[in-house]
């Protein structure tokens, strides 16, 4: 990690690589409508950034967003609480503000009916992976907004991350 952070702080080509996006119109309506937001899981997907095994490593937003409007964050080792903590407590992120701060139901994010088909040679790597890990799984969503004081030159206006206790 601290390779990429040293990467991301001096590429000074990399912001013009990518295309400044607007705000998705999703993520307006989850802001506007705060813990009781629909959880637009197809949309959330849609242009994301993927980060597995990322702990609490905020380094991904602090440089990306405002060019990726949601993030998702997978890392089966991680307590709730270290992240609440992460979030709240410890630093959240600069200049923003949780205007979607929730927990999700399994309902949320899994289809009706699914049941994921493992290969036969997978079943005991799962069951390996089962009993290395220490955190109980959860997701939750939030989605933060720039303090109105700050200019655009800060970041965006919004941004969602969506965070996943579990093997991906």
């Amino acid at each position: 990690r601290e390779l990429f952070r040293n990467k991301m702080e001096s590429d000074t080509v990399l912001k013009s690589d990518f295309p400044v996006n607007t705000t998705p119109e999703w993520l307006r309506a989850a802001a506007s409508s705060g813990n009781t937001a629909h959880f637009p899981l197809k949309e959330l997907l849609s242009d994301s950034l993927y980060y597995p095994a990322c702990g609490t490593d905020g380094v991904p937003i602090k440089f990306l967003s405002g060019y990726i409007p949601s993030f998702v964050y997978v890392d089966y080792g991680v307590h709730f609480d270290e992240l609440q903590h992460a979030l709240n407590e410890e630093h959240g992120f600069k200049g923003y503000v949780p205007v979607v701060n929730r927990n999700l139901e399994y309902h949320e994010i899994v289809p009706p009916g699914f049941q994921p088909a493992l290969v036969p040679s997978q079943t005991e790597t799962v069951k390996k992976m089962q009993r290395w890990r220490d955190a109980a799984p959860f997701a939750h969503w939030s989605v933060w907004k720039r303090d109105a004081t700050l200019e655009d030159v800060h970041g965006p206006e919004l941004f969602s991350l969506f965070y996943l206790c579990g093997e991906m």
